[in-house]
């Protein structure tokens, strides 16, 4: 391993908890100490793991280094950790220490407070995390949830009607005139065939603009996507203004687009569904905890 290991791990080691409790008074006699544990009925105690270091009598010991290794190594590097490296990682946690206990001294209070608010935040996380792990249990997604959400969302998979429209429009919102003329000349618009030739011949005049597309959902106006899929076949909507520009709508053709195959979106709306299933579980979890607690919001 390279020398520069131990500040690659400064950062990771703040994480960690030293073991703190006192060891067990060294001239009290293995066996006394079973028949007092037995006698007494105590629970047993777990065993204190053997300080390696101290850092201004801040302890670190084996679990410290163990942790350390364990969180940042890969479990083929862990297998083949030697003293080496166990050497380099405890240099990296009594460095982390050291700083820590230096600059604990310079903090202001306030400083000391945020620091200690984004502890206690992270361990809550943590906290979190373990009781839904234990508690937070999704229903499994099966093939038919797969098979109905498939059935009731074709559009996401290419399929639904595609609808291909002509528009006329003005390029710039137009003058009062302008705009009183386009009115008053919807009715021969409408008859138009060629509306792609009237725009042409009248550019000038009223700055029309023709434009055929096939409608995406999600990409045009509101307002427009609303009028075309109110349109039958060969049928002009009425004039609908967006930002005080008129535009005239022309449905040309209504095509039914083949989705792509159940069996190749499969695994991607499993994935969907897996999040969403996790989501209740979550939410269930969450509501089911808080209904047992005691709890008093105050103002």
């Amino acid at each position: 391993m390279r020398s520069s290991i131990p500040y690659l791990l400064i950062g990771v080691s703040f994480l960690f908890v030293s073991a703190c409790s006192d060891s067990n008074d060294a001239g009290v006699e293995e066996d006394k100490h079973a028949t007092q544990k037995v006698e007494s009925n105590e629970a047993p105690q777990s065993v204190q793991s053997p300080v390696l270091a101290k850092v201004n009598n801040e302890e670190i010991t084996q679990a410290d280094v163990d942790f350390l290794i364990e969180r940042t190594f890969s479990s083929f590097q862990q297998l083949n950790a030697d003293d080496q490296l166990r050497e380099k990682v405890l240099q990296s946690l009594v460095a982390s220490k050291a700083m820590k206990q230096s600059v604990i001294k310079d903090l202001s209070s306030d400083e000391l407070s945020a620091i200690k608010r984004r502890i206690n935040a992270y361990g809550e996380e943590l906290y979190v995390k373990e009781y839904l792990a234990r508690n937070a249990s999704p229903v499994p997604v099966s093939t038919k949830m797969v098979q109905d959400y498939y059935d009731s969302h074709l559009e996401e998979f290419g399929g639904g009607e595609s609808r291909v429209f002509e528009m006329l429009r003005t390029s710039n919102t137009p003058t009062e005139q302008q705009r009183d003329q386009i009115l008053d000349a919807v009715k021969g618009i409408k008859a138009e065939a060629d509306w792609s030739t009237f725009a042409e011949q009248n550019k000038e005049a009223l700055g029309l603009v023709f434009q055929r597309s096939t409608m995406q959902p999600g990409l045009l106006n509101p307002s427009i996507e609303s009028a075309l899929k109110a349109l039958k076949q060969n049928e002009v909507s009425n004039v609908v203004l967006v930002d005080g520009k008129p535009h005239l709508l022309r449905l040309i053709e209504i095509k039914e687009r083949a989705p792509e195959s159940l069996s190749s979106v499969s695994a991607n709306i499993r994935k969907k569904l897996s999040a969403i299933q996790l989501k209740k579980a979550v939410k269930n979890a969450a509501d089911e905890v808080v209904k047992k607690a005691a709890v008093v919001i105050t103002e």
